[in-house]
């Protein structure tokens, strides 16, 4: 995905005292960034768990859980940020995904140095299949 400058709008409860921005450089960033706050928040779920799996669908659950997630993304040819709803979010996020991963099984690794993504499955039918084992 392109370099286009992207700032991830989220709030995570209905208190407005939760809502948060993140910054990034591109597209591919933003979205590398929404997967790593799920799976920091499984890891901070399961703590002894050395092997976790979750699926596109698990994340989709994760983002439409949220009280409000939207983003803006820079445009250079009108030089000004145009938003994006959580669907087009969960679009790009599955985009990305495909991107990233293609069809074959392949080791990846996640921005934290404490994790490991590793596809497991994959199918253009839209399910994922990912396992985050501690390094």
């Amino acid at each position: 995905m392109s370099n286009r400058h992207t700032i991830i709008l989220m709030q995570t409860s209905q208190s407005r005292a939760t809502r948060t921005f993140m910054d990034y450089d591109s597209i591919s960033q933003a979205m590398d960034g929404i997967r790593g706050l799920y799976e920091r928040k499984l890891k901070d779920l399961n703590p002894a768990s050395g092997n976790i799996t979750y699926d596109i669908a698990d994340l989709y659950n994760f983002i439409d859980g949220l009280a409000d997630m939207s983003d803006l993304v820079y445009d250079h040819r009108i030089q000004a940020f145009l938003p994006n709803d959580r669907e087009r979010i969960k679009q790009k996020l599955f985009q990305h995904l495909k991107d990233a991963f293609g069809s074959r099984n392949v080791r990846y690794l996640v921005g934290i140095k404490d994790y490991q993504l590793l596809l497991e499955n994959y199918s253009l039918w839209g399910t994922l299949g990912y396992g985050i084992e501690s390094l």
